[in-house]
């Protein structure tokens, strides 16, 4: 199982769910469904931060949301 935060910069993944379901409805809500492609783009100094291209949208997730985002590669 690999999450947001294990991708290198620039690698694809694709969403498979969630592993906390209490925040899945912020995700949903933001267009994040399963099944979209998920690019991190750059990461923040000290990790804090990942910077993601979901499908055509770019979103700036902390570490403790992005690591709730279940990926396939």
């Amino acid at each position: 199982m690999k999450t947001a935060i294990d991708l290198f910069v620039g690698e694809i993944g694709i969403l498979q769910s969630f592993s906390n379901q209490i925040i899945a409805p912020k995700f949903l809500e933001l267009g994040c469904l399963p099944g979209a492609k998920i690019t991190l783009i750059s990461v923040a100094p000290f990790r804090s931060t990942y910077f993601f291209k979901i499908n055509k949208s770019r979103f700036a997730l902390r570490k403790s949301e992005a690591e709730n985002l279940i990926l396939e590669l």
